[in-house]
């Protein structure tokens, strides 16, 4: 639905038809690239990382892609690297490791403690179970 809303609100605003040729250039492989890594490569390795290690461990690495997009962006495009965007990266990615690291830590005292899964969601999500029994 997206693809058509734009796809028609493109046509509205661009009229030069000449504006909708691809040409070969940089930019076409990029967007090509992003595509085939994003969608095809990168999923396969999360499947098969969350098959070895557990789901925990594959969101660990977001904040590893914002440093190698960054760090991309910066090399090849001429992309400029600003203090804010720094800082603000910085603290996103230390905030989102604590709570990787929290809930990593979570899941070990319960399994060190003898607690199944089944019993670990009746304690954390009450509600849900009660849905689930009506």
């Amino acid at each position: 639905m997206g693809t058509i809303q734009c796809t028609v609100f493109t046509l509205i605003v661009e009229k030069n038809l000449s504006a909708w040729k691809l040409k070969i250039n940089m930019e076409l492989h990029l967007i090509v690239l992003t595509a085939v890594f994003g969608g095809v490569v990168r999923t396969r390795v999360h499947i098969w990382w969350m098959k070895i290690k557990g789901p925990f461990y594959v969101p660990i690495f977001k904040p590893v892609g914002i440093v190698f997009a960054t760090i991309f962006g910066i090399s090849f495009f001429a992309n400029s690297l600003h203090y804010g965007s720094v800082m603000g990266a910085i603290i996103i990615g230390i905030g989102y490791y604590t709570v990787m690291w929290g809930q990593i830590r979570e899941e070990e005292e319960h399994e060190d403690h003898g607690v199944e899964s089944a019993d670990f969601i009746e304690k954390r999500a009450p509600l849900l179970q009660e849905e689930m029994q009506v």
